[in-house]
């Protein structure tokens, strides 16, 4: 299981001495089956990033990856019981103990990976790098987030 997200200032921008910086996000996602926290059947995936392991000065997105055993749960829990997914995020401020209101938490991805069997979605039969007429590869477009990109080529005979 991954997580992805960034950790944005309400005010100001990053690298002038304006900006605050977060000394800890931490992020709480939890899978429940009656939508009430650690009720019923539940399991947690519990994200902490500190300022200690990270500069959040240079870089505010973060990808963190957990295995389904690492979780927290419920001694009953069961996947096919849960309905209800919430996401709690709480940022705390350099120099503070309490969270704050400074910083929005951006959430980019949830991703469940299958890694015990091969999944056909994810792998390609056969591939060539395209390339412009004079025969120079053409290069992805800056800041997209594509893996691969498709180009067709049409001719009128």
């Amino acid at each position: 299981m991954r997580l992805a997200f960034s950790v944005v200032n309400k005010i100001g921008k990053v690298g002038t001495s304006t900006v605050s910086q977060p000394e800890s996000v931490k992020i709480i996602v939890e899978f429940s089956s009656t939508g009430t926290f650690k009720s019923g059947k539940w399991a947690i995936f519990e994200a902490v990033v500190n300022n200690t392991s990270n500069d959040f000065s240079i870089n505010r997105y973060f990808v963190i990856k957990k295995q389904l055993q690492e979780l927290q749960k419920s001694s009953d829990f069961s996947w096919s019981e849960i309905n209800t997914v919430r996401i709690y995020a709480s940022v705390i401020k350099s120099g503070s103990a309490e969270p704050t209101e400074d910083f929005y938490v951006c959430l980019d991805g949830l991703r469940l990976e299958n890694v015990t069997s091969t999944n056909s979605v994810y792998g390609l039969t056969g591939y060539s790098v395209i390339k412009t007429t004079d025969a120079r590869p053409i290069i992805k477009s800056a800041n997209t987030t594509n893996y691969i990109e498709f180009r067709f080529g049409l001719d009128v005979l």
